[in-house]
């Protein structure tokens, strides 16, 4: 996925709805050596996040309270611990509980356009997920669909 792919599929957010942009990457994301990418469509009511980590594959999606919240929900660490045991066990449960609040399952918000995204007539795309800019489309389409719908999409109202 790149900056170019990302911001052609959901311009319409900063053209139409007027949300600012910001691109930021960061190195050595926890310490892996990989880098993660960060595309951010926000306003004064949240920010919508796609993190991107290319050289593992990973995209996650978040809805934050505001674009301050960035590098305390992707950097945050869980408490030190050690390993994991019965003691413990509430404060990991915590700790992870605290970051889920805020990623998004995409493809539970308005099915029938992921699954109409994913046809060609009426064959199955087989390799729709591996293709980032078709998922780009598709979660354009989702986006607009929530917004005519709620003036919002994600809780993010616009």
């Amino acid at each position: 996925m790149t900056e170019k792919q990302v911001k052609d599929a959901l311009k319409f957010l900063c053209v139409k709805y007027k949300m600012n942009y910001t691109f930021a990457e960061f190195e050595n994301y926890m310490g892996t050596n990989a880098n993660i990418e960060t595309y951010n469509y926000y306003n004064k009511y949240g920010c919508f996040t796609i993190a991107n980590v290319a050289v593992r594959g990973d995209v996650d999606y978040y809805h934050l309270d505001s674009i301050d919240q960035l590098k305390d929900i992707l950097f945050s660490r869980p408490p030190n611990l050690g390993v994991l045991t019965s003691k413990n066990e509430k404060q990991y449960k915590e700790y992870a509980d605290n970051i889920l609040k805020y990623k998004l399952r995409i493809y539970d918000f308005e099915p029938e356009i992921w699954q109409k995204h994913r046809k060609s007539g009426f064959l199955k795309i087989p390799f729709f997920w591996g293709s980032e800019k078709q998922i780009l489309q598709a979660l354009a389409d989702v986006i607009e669909a929530q917004i005519e719908k709620n003036c919002s999409f994600f809780g993010i109202k616009v």
